[in-house]
């Protein structure tokens, strides 16, 4: 990933027979209030714990359903979630599945300590297609402010696809800017290897 600024330098790694792949958006927002969001009727918001392996297969699933949508995502594992909760920037009830009143997970949400200070990363932020357009993505990324105000956290980031138009009119709706674009770059091991 290059910074979309850095023109030259993109230009530069095009001759040499990368290509663009993706371009992806970093936003943030203030954290304003930490009145906590009033779910869609019916839904909940569960904190999966890296010890509950039925709860984290879930999450597993869930998100990888929803990412195989989203261009350059790769599918994670349990290990993955689990090195995620237990991590050092890890948040206690930050990794989160959305349910229905059925105890369905339909969605995920986790949240973790940004590199930068006082910044909520916002990640894993996904519904079903089957039960989109009912609040509940909304619902989420509300629910990421509440959180990180409640923790003194004075801003909130995250990252998405910028071909994701509904996900980028969510966020911006939500009060998140753009803060920079990102460009993913790409090479076939043939087409470097003839650089020779």
């Amino acid at each position: 990933f290059l910074p979309e600024t850095a023109a030259g330098t993109l230009a530069a790694l095009e001759a040499l027979g990368f290509s663009r792949e993706r371009v992806v958006y970093g936003m943030e927002a203030p954290i304003l209030s930490d009145m906590p969001p009033v779910a869609p009727a019916g839904w909940t918001l569960e904190a999966v714990k890296a010890e509950d392996e039925r709860a984290v297969m879930e999450f597993v699933e869930v998100r990888n359903r929803n990412f195989k949508e989203v261009l350059g995502a790769h599918d994670a594992s349990a290990e993955d979630v689990r090195d995620m909760l237990r991590s050092d920037s890890a948040l206690p009830g930050g990794l989160l599945l959305l349910r229905d009143r059925d105890g369905v997970a339909h969605g995920t949400l986790f949240l973790d300590r940004d590199d930068e200070e006082g910044v909520l990363f916002v990640g894993t932020v996904t519904v079903d297609r089957e039960v989109r357009g009912r609040g509940l993505g909304r619902h989420l990324i509300r629910t990421a402010l509440a959180f990180g105000a409640e923790r003194g956290f004075s801003k909130a980031f995250l990252s998405v696809n910028a071909l994701n138009r509904s996900a980028l009119s969510l966020y911006e709706g939500e009060g998140f800017v753009l803060e920079r674009a990102l460009v993913c770059l790409g090479a076939s091991v043939d087409a470097l290897a003839s650089l020779r």
